[in-house]
């Protein structure tokens, strides 16, 4: 077996509800995506920046143009593979 960690948590399978978020513009996604990652590092001192992916359907490139204006001035750097 391959040991796998869920993004639910700890919480038992079936009990964590998914979260959805609806933004009126790319910016208000952005800006809501860099503060999530940055807050989220800042609490959990143990984690590290390459623990976190962000997967794009489509258009990575244009996806990174979009975000790197609000990760840089929070010191996140976006790595496109």
């Amino acid at each position: 077996a391959v040991p796998t960690e869920a993004a639910r948590g700890k919480a038992p399978p079936g009990t964590d509800k998914p979260k959805f978020r609806v933004f009126s513009n790319d910016a208000g996604e952005a800006e809501w995506i860099a503060d999530f990652i940055a807050k989220d590092l800042a609490e959990n001192p143990d984690r590290t920046a390459h623990e976190i992916a962000l997967l794009v359907r489509s258009n990575a490139n244009n996806a990174e143009q979009r975000l790197a204006p609000f990760f840089s001035p929070r010191g996140l750097r976006i790595r496109n593979e």
